[in-house]
């Protein structure tokens, strides 16, 4: 995958880079169907909330209703309308989605995440 997003706080970590290490990161990889991959990962010492807005992903056939799905977790998320996703991510953690277009019926669902 390639990065597209970064956090400006810079981290040592003690397997890293001397320079640093962004405190977060989001890498993307398209997929076949129509589907984008999003790594977000949290390299800081501390929780920190996540907001993957969907217009900054490159390649996303969607920009306002996506359907996600929790890969690490094996969870669909279901219909995000609202054109991001934030999640809280624990230290030197991460979440990994798959994003893709919400058919007609799907955009008609409501999700809480």
């Amino acid at each position: 995958g390639s990065p597209f997003k970064e956090g400006p706080e810079i981290v040592t970590l003690p397997w890293g880079e001397e320079k640093g290490t962004p405190s977060w990161q989001f890498f993307y990889k398209p997929l076949p169907g129509a589907k984008v991959a999003v790594l977000m990962m949290n390299h800081a010492d501390t929780t920190q909330t996540l907001s993957l807005d969907f217009q900054d992903i490159p390649g996303l056939p969607c920009q306002a209703s996506c359907k996600l799905r929790d890969v690490w977790n094996h969870v669909d998320l279901g219909v995000i309308k609202e054109g991001h996703y934030e999640k809280s991510v624990e230290s030197h953690d991460s979440v990994f989605l798959v994003l893709s277009a919400a058919s007609a019926d799907e955009k008609e669902e409501v999700v809480v995440v």
